[in-house]
């Protein structure tokens, strides 16, 4: 009989999905705080990889959004500005040394409101 050791190995994939929220908003302190203005920005980004690759890879569905504060709007007399866009970015890393690791990506609006 004979006793053979067994080597099991496991390559893991790991997935990560986020969801990404934030706003950004800019008060006038000279007048009672009115709001000039706020972006908004929303997504889900799914990221994937082995543990034994050296690739990985991102899909993202985001949205951005910005607009101009009404007691702003009503002060200067500018015109109303509501924009928003809806993006799908692709993305790639690859990591050709154990502490480099290269990106590159790009995206596509989908739809655009002006």
């Amino acid at each position: 009989m004979r006793n053979q050791d067994t080597l099991l190995v496991y390559d893991i994939t790991t997935q990560s999905r986020h969801f990404d929220a934030g706003l950004d908003a800019v008060f006038d302190s000279q007048f009672q705080n009115d709001g000039i203005g706020w972006d908004g920005n929303y997504g889900l980004t799914i990221t994937s990889g082995k543990s034994s690759s050296p690739f990985a890879l991102k899909v993202a569905l985001l949205h951005v959004s910005a607009h101009l504060g009404d007691d702003y709007e009503e002060r200067t007399q500018t015109p109303r500005l509501n924009y928003t866009r809806e993006e799908l970015s692709v993305a790639a890393s690859w990591r050709p040394l154990a502490r480099t690791r290269l990106y590159g990506g790009i995206g596509a609006a989908y739809r655009t409101r002006r």
